[in-house]
């Protein structure tokens, strides 16, 4: 009977393993809702029984998790929209919670982590292939995003981690990468996303250093070649967006997207001078509910520009929604995650190429969400099973 029972907990370890490839996977992809559901349902099920036979494994890294976690959940209860708040802590938090969870306690080994590395690199190609052919005004890519921006960011995970992969063993990993470098970069420049640019290119530029490795960046030049050669017939576009990067200040004048960003930011500063300590409530509605709440009078008399959406700076809103509570403790386990990637080692081999590029995936982003918030998209998820990647304890050997 105790064998029976044991053999039963190792198979659905085992498949619980492959749930969460599977989750990993259709995170790029805008699926029905209850595809997930059942993905997260399982592996919260997988979590609860690691709990009752005390295999759960309990790293620093959790600490600074649940301190984020309550302080999103403070920010909601005493949110000035209670029940959207509610609605958004638990549409949001709670996967990105069984997400971390599953991959602190599955990412036990190299074979692990390649394994993970394949699925990032077939779902990220997938997504890219799919995207081809969606174009919005100004010829920029969409893709299956819904707008070009939000493709950026996804790149910004996307193609740092791509980078470092092309290095791998693994022929079957190394040859998506390659394939996704090519693909992706291509759609990087055609998103007219600048921030994108910058982030992507600071993530990529940081692969490569810490990496040392000539044959990327030869890689990475061909990469470029073969780009360039593909977006020539949309040079006029790119062109622009780049001059207006260059030229700010003139760029200012005439282009909405920096005036806006500016009188954004001085809004989301005195309004969280307002509420400093939990913020006005986690969730996407949070801005239109500030403005119902004091009325556009209010905005006015401050001489002020009111935001329906976002402050267009991660930072800004996670502490005007969360307050400067739930900034210092997001920021405390961005540090402790970035920390602990720092001490892997080129020796560990595949896992420190992985690390790596987990680790510069995230940098990107964080550069890209000094102009914009990525917090409430769907890809977030990615973010998080990042930070939980650079803090497994993956050895050399997976357990049988």
């Amino acid at each position: 009977m105790f064998q029976d029972r044991i053999r039963w907990k190792e198979g659905f370890y085992r498949a619980s393993w492959w749930a969460f490839l599977a989750m990993v996977f259709i995170i790029p992809f805008p699926l029905p809702s209850w595809i997930g559901n059942i993905l997260i349902l399982w592996l919260s099920v997988f979590l609860l029984i690691k709990l009752a036979f005390r295999e759960f494994r309990v790293g620093k890294d959790l600490w600074f998790l649940a301190a984020f976690l309550v302080a999103v959940l403070l920010s909601c209860l005493f949110s000035i929209n209670l029940d959207k708040s509610m609605t958004y802590f638990r549409e949001d938090m709670f996967p990105i919670s069984v997400i971390y969870l599953s991959a602190s306690q599955l990412l036990t080994g190299r074979k692990r982590l390649l394994q993970l590395s394949l699925a990032l690199m077939a779902s990220f190609t997938v997504a890219t292939c799919v995207s081809f052919g969606h174009y919005g005004h100004r010829n920029a890519l969409y893709g299956i995003f819904g707008h070009h921006t939000r493709y950026g960011k996804f790149l910004d995970l996307a193609l740092p981690m791509a980078l470092a992969l092309t290095v791998i063993k693994d022929a079957m990993t190394r040859l998506l990468a390659f394939s996704f470098l090519i693909l992706g970069g291509y759609s990087l420049v055609l998103t007219l996303s600048r921030g994108s640019w910058i982030g992507s290119g600071v993530g990529m530029l940081g692969v490569l250093t810490r990496l040392r490795r000539a044959s990327i960046a030869l890689a990475a030049a061909v990469g470029i070649a073969i780009v360039g050669l593909m977006v020539f017939p949309a040079k006029s576009n790119i062109s622009k967006r780049f001059e207006s990067l260059v030229h700010l200040e003139k760029a200012a004048k005439t282009e909405k997207s920096l005036t806006h960003r500016r009188d954004f930011y001085k809004t989301a500063l005195v309004l969280i001078k307002e509420r400093p300590i939990l913020g006005w409530g986690y969730g996407r509605k949070t801005p239109k509910a500030i403005i119902k709440r004091k009325g556009l009078s209010w905005f006015q008399a401050r001489k002020l520009r009111p935001f329906k959406s976002h402050a267009h700076n991660t930072y800004l809103e996670i502490a005007l929604e969360t307050g400067l509570i739930g900034l210092i403790a997001f920021l405390g386990l961005l540090l402790f995650s970035l920390m602990s990637c720092l001490k892997s080692h080129p020796r560990e081999g595949e896992v420190f190429v992985i690390k790596t590029g987990a680790a510069f995936s995230v940098v990107a982003l964080l550069v890209h969400g000094l102009v914009t918030n990525f917090f409430q998209q769907p890809f977030i998820f990615l973010f998080f099973l990042y930070l939980a990647l650079l803090n497994s304890k993956a050895g050399s050997v997976s357990p049988s």
